[in-house]
């Protein structure tokens, strides 16, 4: 326990690791003209 906590509590954490894998680049080009987007709202 922390000598700061003198209500004899638990303090406990928690932690996330990911562990990605290096890829290599590639050369490419994005045509804004193929690309589609829609937008729909409700109400």
């Amino acid at each position: 326990m922390p000598e700061t906590e003198n209500k004899g509590r638990v303090h406990t954490s928690a932690i996330t690791v990911a562990i990605m894998p290096e890829v290599e680049e590639i050369d490419f080009e994005l045509n804004m003209d193929e690309i589609e987007m829609k937008f729909t709202r409700s109400g």
